[in-house]
């Protein structure tokens, strides 16, 4: 596989395991593909070994999935993994590892899903065995989305239940930057690629300290471990300065713009979408 892809394709799993992802990557233009491999219900794309591990993706067969991807990534596309980390409905409807409200009940967002708390130790270790094996099967990049606690976008944060092995307010921060660098040394001796998908809002040019203290996302800490950070965002130059002075003396991973690739034929500009099918690097 190439070193890095200037364009992603957004692709579905029954693509990568049929073969036609490769195709479909050539007509638009793309160097690489990208596809969830654990979706925010906590279903996997594959047969996980984990004790944790939740109900596969539909039309996903165990016996043959994890082969068939291995013998995918063998081949010269550029393959990214998305993975719903905390935001995980199966994982989050257990009391043992959900994320609770002040009066012990399951905390749910305004999606009416549940969340696994990132304070348990059973839950971080769960997410960092689903990446070593996704390294394992050869991905070449795992991009990280719901990573952190959750937002005042996501829910009502005022009756999360405030405790260290819940939300230790005033330390998420901790919490969030250990096991990201526990993930970074796991994967490690795969090269496989880690990467974060953020919020615009701390991309700015002093970046959102209300946003980073109830997300834990203080991506001074963070950025150092990641190899690209994922946004939508309509203004690039600005979060490209915004990604340098947040990486201080360090080199700033890649800024990647979820975004519309250009239209054929257009001066190269780029119009970012909610839901972007193309997640192109300008």
């Amino acid at each position: 596989p190439q070193e890095d892809a200037s364009s992603i394709l957004s692709v579905s799993l029954s693509s990568l395991l049929d073969g036609s992802a490769a195709q479909l990557a050539q007509e638009a233009g793309a160097d690489g593909v990208a596809v969830t491999m654990k979706d925010d219900q906590g279903a996997l794309g594959w047969q996980s070994q984990q004790a944790l591990a939740s109900a596969l993706q539909d039309g996903v067969d165990s016996g043959t999935v994890n082969a068939a991807l291995t013998a995918w990534n063998e081949g010269d596309v550029y393959t990214v993994a998305r993975l719903s980390c905390f935001r995980d409905e199966a994982l989050g409807s257990n009391m043992d590892y959900t994320l609770r409200t002040s009066s012990d009940y399951r905390w749910r967002d305004s999606g009416d899903l549940h969340w696994a708390t990132p304070s348990n130790e059973a839950v971080r270790s769960y997410l960092i065995g689903l990446m070593t094996e996704l390294a394992q099967m050869g991905f070449d990049e795992i991009v990280l989305d719901y990573f952190g606690y959750p937002t005042q976008a996501d829910g009502t944060l005022g009756n999360l239940g405030q405790s260290e092995d819940n939300y230790p307010a005033g330390a998420l921060d901790g919490v969030i930057t250990g096991f990201l660098a526990q993930a970074a040394q796991a994967l490690e001796p795969y090269g496989t690629k880690v990467s974060l998908l953020v919020d615009g809002r701390l991309l700015t040019a002093e970046g959102d300290l209300a946003y980073a203290e109830t997300t834990g996302l203080d991506l001074t800490q963070l950025l150092p471990l990641v190899d690209a950070v994922y946004t939508e965002t309509a203004d690039l130059e600005a979060a490209q300065a915004a990604l340098e002075a947040l990486a201080g003396e360090g080199e700033a991973p890649a800024l990647v713009s979820l975004t519309a690739a250009p239209a054929e034929g257009s001066d190269g500009g780029t119009e970012a979408l909610p839901d972007a099918g193309n997640w192109y690097i300008p």
